[in-house]
């Protein structure tokens, strides 16, 4: 990524509340290494059993998050809209997802960042010392979901 281009991806991410208090070099670094992908209707995001390695930003469109029924039936959980954040449980050591994601709107827009341990682990450091979340080996904390959501 051009470093102009990853500027404005690093001020985009700024208009997520998962990313305030967190530091412009910071941002920069993770912008360096977002991906932007486009989607048309019906398209899959992700599916079920695809291995949690990345967390999203929905730009432009709308997403479903569902999963299906033991019957089949298709169970929709979310409807998300721009300025969204979904596959955050990978942040929480997801492995494989659970849930399906699909475009539902034709020109749909997502910023991927993959989810190296460094990433997350610097992602939750800034977190910390924004006093936005507490977290040790085995717990995490959320101090205000609010803001973070």
């Amino acid at each position: 990524m051009q470093k102009s281009q990853s500027k404005d991806t690093a001020e985009l991410l700024q208009l997520f509340p998962l990313f305030e208090g967190v530091e412009a070099n910071e941002l920069e670094y993770l912008a360096a290494r977002a991906e932007f992908t486009k989607f048309k209707k019906h398209d899959t995001i992700y599916q079920s059993g695809e291995r949690s390695d990345c967390l999203l930003f929905l730009i432009k469109g709308v997403v479903k998050i569902g999963r299906y029924s033991s019957d089949g039936r298709e169970i929709i959980k979310h409807v998300l809209h721009p300025m969204s954040m979904f596959g955050e449980l990978c942040l929480a050591g997801e492995l494989k997802r659970k849930d399906f994601a699909v475009a539902i709107k034709k020109d749909t827009q997502i910023l991927k960042i993959g989810t190296s341990r460094q990433t997350v682990t610097s992602v939750m450091n800034d977190l910390r010392k924004a006093n936005l979340i507490y977290f040790n080996r085995r717990t995490i904390l959320i101090r205000d979901l609010g803001r973070l959501s």
